[in-house]
């Protein structure tokens, strides 16, 4: 919820996490167990590719409202 809340506050469209299931469920959990170590390389690397992802999508057309993102 911060995560959409941080992205609308700074004029980016809602986050598409759709990448964050299947293979890369586990590493996202490894990310935030590592934030608990205050290591947040792994969790910047993930959210580097959520956002990416989102502007691709966004930029192809999809909006997250009509696309069940």
């Amino acid at each position: 919820m911060l995560a959409f809340l941080m992205a609308l506050q700074a004029e980016l469209p809602p986050h598409d996490f759709g990448m964050v299931e299947d293979s890369k469920k586990l590493e996202y959990f490894t990310a935030v167990q590592s934030g608990f170590d205050l290591n947040y390389g792994p969790m910047k690397r993930i959210f580097d590719e959520v956002i990416e992802r989102t502007l691709r999508l966004r930029k192809r057309g999809f909006r997250a409202d009509s696309s069940g993102i």
